[in-house]
């Protein structure tokens, strides 16, 4: 695989998709209200903010006109709900396929939740996310070389239409870009709402190149930071 540090942002994305190619968006969710330190289950029924609903549409109206498009989610509702709100943007019927694989006990996670959210409230949650990053391992979290590893396999054998949006979280999209050597991340330099990892795959050259992305470039003048 390929790895191209540069940053695109959705609307690059769309014209790799009109010269050809394959596109994987394994993208963060949209904006949320806010995650309770005392929730053990992570915001699991959370839905999505006003702005986090026209955000969404926002971003999948680049993909007006793709109408090979498939959907993965992680089973939490805000995923759910980013999916489908990408499809309302595209003008496609969602048909989302729920995805633990990339959810809070899939790949980059073990699954004692509870256990996993004392550790991250005694810490503190960016300290316990940032030294995952840094170091690959963590308490209750998978190795993010073997994860990663795991989740390409997993989401290019998934993928069967030209374009396949995967909706996760923050910390496994952020160890994902991490782990390819993409770029790296600070509690000021955070992943942010719909920013995302692009696998794009080249039939001619027959060869996957892996990217970051946020929503436009253009737009994109202040680095996101991160958000309980």
């Amino acid at each position: 695989m390929r790895i191209n540090t540069t940053t695109i942002d959705l609307h690059y994305t769309r014209e790799l998709l009109d010269q050809g190619q394959r596109v994987i968006l394994f993208i963060r969710h949209a904006a949320r209200p806010e995650i309770s330190i005392h929730d053990k289950e992570f915001g699991q029924h959370l839905g999505l903010t006003e702005v986090g609903v026209a955000t969404a549409r926002q971003a999948g109206s680049c993909f007006a006109g793709v109408d090979e498009v498939e959907f993965f989610a992680s089973p939490m509702e805000r995923c759910r709900l980013t999916a489908k709100h990408l499809a309302e943007g595209i003008g496609v019927e969602p048909n989302t396929t729920d995805a633990p694989q990339i959810g809070v006990q899939g790949f980059y996670a073990q699954p004692d939740l509870h256990a996993l959210h004392a550790l991250m409230k005694q810490h503190g949650y960016m300290e316990y996310m940032l030294n995952y990053l840094q170091n690959g391992t963590a308490p209750y979290l998978n190795s993010i070389h073997c994860a990663t590893k795991e989740t390409i396999a997993w989401m290019q054998g998934a993928s069967s239409a030209q374009l396949s949006i995967f909706v996760s979280h923050d910390i496994y999209i952020s160890a994902f870009v991490t782990a390819l050597g993409i770029r790296t991340f600070t509690g000021n330099d955070w992943i942010g709402f719909l920013h995302a990892a692009v696998l794009s795959f080249d039939p001619v050259q027959h060869l996957w190149t892996a990217h970051y992305a946020v929503p436009c470039l253009r737009n994109h003048t202040h680095p996101a930071s991160f958000i309980q």
